[in-house]
């Protein structure tokens, strides 16, 4: 099932809503497009240490089955570092 080829807009639903709490509308639509097609998700459960110049964590937002994804609107310099 190809979960990238629908896509919707991103709407201001931040904070607690009935699909839980997100840090943003995109987020949200993932959680929406997710649940739609039959599979639990895991939100902000994993930490992941990585090292630049010192030992720092990253937290995906989603996991389902042991892969993990990252919404993002816009991915920054700091954000491709961490790839």
């Amino acid at each position: 099932m190809n979960l990238l080829a629908t896509t919707t807009k991103p709407r201001s639903n931040k904070g607690n809503n009935k699909h839980g709490k997100f840090r943003s509308g995109l987020e949200v639509e993932f959680a929406k497009i997710v649940t739609g097609h039959g599979y639990k998700y895991k939100y902000e459960k994993s930490k992941f240490e990585y090292l630049i110049s010192e030992i720092r964590t990253y937290t995906p937002d989603f996991e389902i089955n042991n892969i993990f994804f990252e919404t993002k609107g816009r991915l920054t310099s700091f954000d491709r570092r961490r790839c």
